[in-house]
């Protein structure tokens, strides 16, 4: 999309090319040194920027720093703002009376003043802790790009001109005098990024992130945009408008949902590589789908993907005057702009998953725990309710025998006036109902047990630890405790087969379904339970063991299928859905060589198979 800007070239001879990064952008090949006294940070720093192609030198001190910097100047300077031994922003004044090196200061601080204070003393840029690696890369890229580049040259003792010791910048003031300039520009544009940092930083949802920036980036004036713009999140194959500023009505409807592929958004999202072009006619695709010269007043467009750890969060799209080709200055800046969001966006979803794993594992904790305090009564009761099971029939069957020989000794009369005071004993109802009472406490009392047995299951679902487990087992599980789910809702029916183990993880396998089960449910609403019914299904096929859980509920519509295994996609009602439970669930299964397959048709129901390999006999 850009390239870097080499000005005034005739003046100056390079030494170094740039380089292909990750991104496929041109990257400055340079020295960087890091002055900071945590040798935590120092490594870090380190590992970012070396793995970018970038030299790295490091230094804990001032005294440190004045050493590396008298051996090789650097090309730029990474400097904390708090030293044990001086004040980085003293070290920074003094470096910029030395030297053109341009300086990013490191500082937990935010605040104007702050800013004021470091740009006062020659900083070009300031990254505040903590930070994370695609910021910080973007700002040292972007950064180097905007800084004129030279041959590396030192004065000697006898004035001769000698290669390889000045920096990046050398003496580049003297041989460009409208270098102040360039750097009066450099410093706005990163003022700009730094108010755009600040803007998103409370923002808690990746839509209010996109909202800001992209009211922020129309303000900056010297971008000189059009007032429209739009802003796309990724859900499955498709693109989803979540920012909409001041398009033509035709353009918002039409792109409201936007399949990966089409359009110039979905092929920026697809591709993972931008777009920009002069004239709305140069930017019409094959497919026609959308023809955005047709009825439109001629202009430009910039697309950007966001992308973070090689994956496509979103995109940007601005729209330019007609004519206008960009340039290098706005889209590095522009650039810089998708690079933050990205990040941000990325950690936001990232820590949403976090957060939610953490609940579902603080939940295994708290079910464990559960089922270990239960056990001790519950083993008191059964107990109990077994030697009440055992010794209650010879007991009512003597009761019987008494009465019997009451009425042959006593005749009938005495007999029945004697029993009167003993209902118990006078007929057999009420000694048959405890009976049964009896039985079904044991019964409940039993089902207690299992379900107790396979919470303790199910919560040791992060154990790593795989073996050879029946599905059966597991399918018995998962139904056990997602009964009081189903029970108001449909029938349940089993036709399960001898297969053999699976190699995998019971507790992690009763979690998937578990999850398949309660998701069939909740398909279904309450109150038509006989016309309703959950089919669970187990079989062997070839080298496969085969689990079906299927439903006679609502559906999924054809457009939401391909998504169901994405991340905090779901089809239930606020509140009720996280949209982590397919996704991983697909995880587990996969992880242990299966997959899930999914067919649904909507008002008739969804069919989940779930295939996993089969232990060989001989294994």
């Amino acid at each position: 999309m850009s390239s870097v800007r080499r000005k005034n070239e005739e003046k100056m001879e390079m030494v170094e090319e740039g380089l292909p990064d990750s991104e496929g952008r041109e990257r400055i090949v340079a020295d960087i040194l890091v002055v900071d006294d945590d040798p935590r940070i120092c490594r870090s720093l380190a590992h970012y920027l070396g793995r970018e192609g970038y030299g790295v030198r490091t230094a804990l001190n001032g005294k440190e720093m004045r050493r590396r910097v008298t051996e090789k100047p650097p090309d730029l300077v990474i400097l904390d703002l708090i030293l044990p031994d001086e004040d980085g922003l003293t070290l920074a004044r003094e470096l910029r009376a030395r030297s053109d090196v341009p300086i990013i200061i490191l500082t937990a601080k935010f605040g104007a003043a702050d800013e004021f204070a470091e740009l006062e003393f020659g900083a070009a840029d300031y990254i505040t802790k903590p930070f994370d690696e695609q910021t910080l890369l973007a700002r040292v890229h972007s950064l180097l790009r905007r800084m004129p580049q030279q041959e590396h040259v030192s004065q000697h003792p006898e004035g001769e001109t000698q290669p390889g010791s000045q920096g990046f910048v050398g003496r580049a003031a003297q041989l460009l005098p409208a270098d102040s300039q360039e750097l009066s520009r450099s410093l706005e544009e990163q003022r700009g990024l730094n108010r755009i940092l600040r803007a998103i930083q409370d923002a808690q949802t990746p839509t209010q992130v996109l909202e800001i920036a992209v009211d922020h980036v129309l303000q900056v004036s010297w971008l000189g945009m059009q007032a429209s713009a739009a802003a796309f999140l990724v859900r499955g194959q498709q693109l989803h408008k979540v920012v909409s500023r001041n398009l033509p009505p035709a353009v918002d409807v039409g792109c409201a949902q936007v399949v990966l592929g089409q359009c110039l958004c979905g092929r920026v999202a697809e591709t993972g590589k931008p777009i920009v072009c002069a004239h709305v006619n140069e930017c019409a695709l094959e497919d026609k789908r959308h023809d955005h010269a047709e009825g439109m007043v001629d202009h430009g467009h910039v697309i950007l993907p966001l992308k973070w750890k090689s994956q496509v969060q979103g995109v940007l799209c601005f729209y330019l005057p007609a004519g206008d080709k960009l340039g290098d200055r706005r889209s590095n800046f522009l650039e810089s702009v998708a690079a933050i969001l990205a990040t941000t966006i990325g950690r936001l979803n990232y820590q949403s998953q976090l957060a939610q794993s953490d609940r579902l594992s603080s939940v295994g904790l708290l079910a464990a725990g559960v089922a270990h305090e239960i056990r001790n009564p519950l083993g008191l009761v059964l107990g109990n309710v077994e030697w009440l099971e055992e010794d209650l029939p010879p007991l009512l069957e003597q009761c019987r025998d008494l009465r019997k020989r009451l009425f042959e000794e006593l005749g009938a009369e005495h007999a029945t006036a004697l029993l009167s005071g003993v209902p118990g004993l006078r007929n057999d109802k009420l000694l048959n109902d405890m009976a049964q009472c009896t039985r079904s406490a044991l019964d409940g009392v039993r089902r207690v047990r299992s379900i107790v047995g396979d919470l303790g299951t199910f919560s040791r679902a992060d154990d790593n630890q795989l073996s050879e487990v029946s599905l059966a087992d597991v399918l018995k599980c998962a139904i056990t405790l997602a009964h009081n789910e189903i029970k108001y809702r449909a029938r349940l029916t089993r036709d399960f087969k001898q297969t053999p183990p699976v190699l995998a993880n019971e507790g992690r396998l009763s979690q998937v379904f578990l999850n398949l089960l309660v998701n069939a449910a909740h398909a279904i609403d309450e109150g038509d339970y006989e016309n309703n019914e959950i089919r669970v299904r187990l079989w062997h096929e070839g080298e496969e063991v085969i689990a079906e859980v299927k439903d006679t509920g609502k559906g999924i519509a054809p457009a939401d299928l391909p998504y169901v295994f994405e991340p905090f996609f779901t089809t239930k009602e606020k509140g009720v859905g996280t949209g982590l439970g397919l996704y991983i669930s697909n995880n587990i299964i996969t992880a242990v060589g299966g997959h899930i397959d999914v067919e649904s048709t909507v008002g008739r129901g969804t069919r989940f198979a779930v295939h996993l390999p089969a232990v060989a006999p001989n294994h």
